[in-house]
């Protein structure tokens, strides 16, 4: 039981099975070389730290919630079993935290208020089951084998993003992701582009580069993007604005508002029925409301 901003090091293996633990506003910390199994038995932590060195791992073997933050500065995060930290406050990824192979350790940002995640680096696999809005901030890549995202990130209430989605461009562009909104699985929203007829088609220094077009990609409250599409830079869904599967929305497009769009190039087909979906997002929020209260 700690009192305040103690700080409890473990080099070794927790197993809270059994246990109590009241760590009022201090935090669980995870050091030193050899890697370390977590069973957290069910438990609550205030704060928790990866901070293991020459790239040895923590493996968690069930759900941890962490309450406030969960920062990860060295070392690898691995998932065994069922393992997966709930994070309820914001994920902070420290440059040093292995850029390599971050490990497939499961994070879900789970807050019923705003939440953020920022740092300089990788972090393994990530869920948002969050009650409010997340921001990705900084230079954050999410590299595992599902979804890529190197642009700033921030995600709506009640929004999903898919397996196999990229979203690219790097962190000097943001990807705003509006509520009630999602993402097709396999789709590639790209905020900068090559010009191909005048530029080298493969990776190179930043300073050779002269982007053909570069820009945020905006999807406002009740967007979507079906399976298989593509959206390249400065693009704008307004609200209600959808595009069907395998469509192809061209740089510095302006979708119009409660309009479905489909096709190469994206055209528009017809409008949506904004009443039927503000009364089914009505609902939906109402549910959520009834679940917190429980």
């Amino acid at each position: 039981t700690a009192t305040g901003t103690e700080t409890v090091s473990v080099d070794g293996t927790f197993d809270g099975t059994g246990g109590t633990w009241n760590g009022a506003t201090g935090k669980l910390i995870f050091i030193l070389t050899g890697s370390a199994e977590f069973t957290t038995g069910g438990l609550t932590f205030y704060d928790l730290e990866i901070n293991k060195a020459d790239s040895s791992w923590v493996r968690i073997w069930d759900t941890s919630t962490v309450s406030n933050d969960l920062t990860l500065t060295e070392g690898r995060l691995l998932t065994g079993g069922s393992g997966n930290i709930q994070v309820e406050g914001d994920l902070i990824v420290v440059a040093g935290f292995n850029d390599s192979n971050p490990g497939n350790g499961l994070i879900t940002m789970k807050g019923s208020t705003p939440q953020q995640i920022s740092g300089t680096g990788y972090i393994p696999a990530l869920a948002i089951d969050s009650g409010d809005t997340v921001t990705f901030a900084n230079d954050i890549s999410i590299n595992d084998d599902f979804t890529y995202i190197s642009t700033k990130l921030i995600l709506g209430e009640g929004s999903h993003i898919a397996p196999h989605v990229t979203i690219a461009g790097g962190s000097d562009f943001t990807c705003n992701v509006g509520d009630f909104s999602g993402i097709g699985s396999g789709s590639k929203l790209y905020c900068d582009s090559s010009d191909f007829t005048t530029e080298i088609t493969s990776i190179i220094p930043n300073q050779f580069r002269f982007p053909a077009k570069a820009g945020d990609i905006i999807m406002k409250n009740y967007t979507g993007i079906g399976v298989n599409s593509a959206i390249l830079p400065n693009v704008i869904f307004n609200e209600g604005a959808v595009l069907g599967s395998l469509s192809l929305v061209p740089a510095d497009i302006e979708l119009k508002p409660w309009t479905l769009y489909a096709g190469i190039p994206a055209k528009p087909i017809r409008k949506r029925n904004k009443k039927a979906v503000m009364e089914q997002v009505k609902k939906v929020k109402q549910y959520y409301e009834k679940s917190i209260k429980k």
